[in-house]
């Protein structure tokens, strides 16, 4: 392969405005896309303090509804119904201060709650206690491990973010591009006749065809390379 025809090709490339507009195109396309889910994780969040609100509304609306009687039966049950009102509102306090491993020891505790309700016939209904149990199961061993849960759809942290990107950019997108890098290189050629003036010169076509094809190759894959970094940061 001649390298001065590869050198040639990648300044021809660069100096070609429409590409360059392309790749800033797609640079802010990411920028947005981080903005759209950096949203919904706020959103996401809102939604489940307002859920444990709901949820705290409620309980305290049965303990005014309670009869006033001092028996152990009511007495039980106050009991209960405040355990759960402190654990929601820690709960509410974890979710507000990121603190995702106290926000699993609370769910823990809540399920382990549920489950002992349903096991003593207070509860009827909800979900089935195997998935509870599961979830339990899966939110100790997180703690174990030390592993913080993440959405993996709206994710914007870190790798999570880049792997997202790159999943599009590698996929549709990424073939679109690689079609359209490839396709401009050949049409500017024919549109501005340079072609003719390249076949004059003392290189085979294939050498030709073959340093266009890699150069609609390399810039993309430099383009995901740095898309990659860009997300992770």
């Amino acid at each position: 392969m001649n390298k001065h025809l590869i050198a040639f090709e990648v300044k021809k490339f660069a100096k070609r405005r429409k590409n360059l507009v392309i790749i800033s195109l797609l640079f802010i396309s990411i920028f947005l896309i981080f903005v759209l889910l950096n949203g919904l994780q706020s959103g996401e969040t809102d939604t489940k303090i307002m859920n444990y609100e709901h949820n705290i509304s409620s309980i305290k609306q049965s303990l005014e509804n309670l009869p006033g009687d001092d028996t152990p039966e009511l007495n039980s049950i106050r009991e209960s119904y405040n355990e759960e009102l402190d654990l929601l509102e820690s709960q509410i306090n974890a979710i507000r201060n990121d603190d995702w491993r106290k926000q699993l020891a609370i769910q823990i505790q809540l399920d382990e709650n549920i489950i002992h309700d349903i096991n003593s016939e207070k509860v009827i209904g909800g979900e089935p206690v195997h998935i509870i149990e599961a979830r339990i199961i899966q939110n100790q061993e997180l703690i174990n491990l030390d592993i913080e849960p993440v959405h993996p759809i709206i994710e914007t942290e870190g790798i999570h973010f880049a792997k997202n990107i790159v999943g599009l950019t590698t996929s549709v997108l990424g073939f679109i591009i690689i079609i359209f890098i490839m396709g401009d290189t050949l049409s500017v050629e024919f549109e501005r006749r340079t072609i003719n003036l390249l076949l004059t010169q003392p290189i085979s076509r294939s050498s030709l065809l073959l340093s266009k094809t890699l150069i609609a190759i390399i810039f993309p894959a430099i383009i995901i390379c740095l898309i990659c970094l860009l997300s992770i940061f």
